[in-house]
Order: C-alpha cells, then sequence, then structure tokens
C-alpha cells in the first residue's frame, strides 16, 4: 500500500508518493517555499522499531536472544494485540495495536530504547 500526499501552494502542485510511514519528506518549490509532509503512523506498514531493534542486536552478534510472545484479544473484527519483545529472556517492550505488526513494532521500539540506554551508561 502507498499514500499519495499533495499540496498547492502559489499554484504549485507537488505531489509525493511516500511507502514508508513516518518518514518526512521535505521538498522546496519554484517560490523557495518549504514543504514537509509527514506520512500518517497507519498508512503503510511501519517496520522501524523492529528493523532497528534487529539491527542493533545483530551488530552486537546478539539476534538469538530475541524473543517475541504475541497474544490478541477481542472479536475478530476489533482484535487488539499485544506483543512482549524479551533479549535473554528479560521483557524490555510491551506493545499494543490493532494489527500484529503494529504491536510488535512498538514493543521493538521500546525494547530498543532500554538497550540503548543500558549500552550508553
Amino acid at each position: 500500500m502507498r499514500c499519495v500526499f499533495s499540496a498547492r501552494i502559489e499554484q504549485v502542485e507537488v505531489m509525493l508518493a511516500m511507502w514508508v510511514a513516518g518518514s518526512l519528506y521535505t521538498v522546496y518549490n519554484s517560490g523557495g517555499y518549504r514543504l514537509s509532509f509527514k506520512a500518517a503512523a497507519d498508512c503503510t506498514m511501519n517496520n522501524e522499531g523492529t528493523v532497528a531493534l534487529n539491527n542493533f542486536l545483530q551488530a552486537r552478534n546478539q539476534l538469538h536472544l530475541l524473543s517475541w510472545e504475541e497474544r490478541n484479544a477481542g472479536p475478530p473484527h476489533l482484535t487488539q494485540w499485544t506483543v512482549t519483545c524479551k533479549v535473554g529472556g528479560e521483557v524490555l517492550g510491551v506493545g499494543t495495536g490493532a494489527q500484529k505488526h503494529i504491536a510488535r513494532d512498538a514493543a521493538a521500539a521500546v525494547a530498543l530504547k532500554a538497550l540503548r540506554e543500558n549500552s550508553a551508561s
């Protein structure tokens, strides 16, 4: 799925096709006006937290320590996912969302923040 946003400023139309949700795109039109767009978080699949966590652990040769617990609740049309992210058996992040990948990404972002804080100290 991709999202397309358009803006009209001073008769100049700018079309941006965004594939990565949460990314900030900046374009300058011919009049020098700065146009910034931020893709909506639910626009498309966003795995920035999951990918960043995988990259962080892989760089430290610790990817084998990563595990997930996934639970869902509610009726099929209103399913709520809860994902727990564990590193070395320790719970470092919990995320919830209407879709599994959103909950996993939220849990990964929390876990990554905790790991970065621990590695900085």
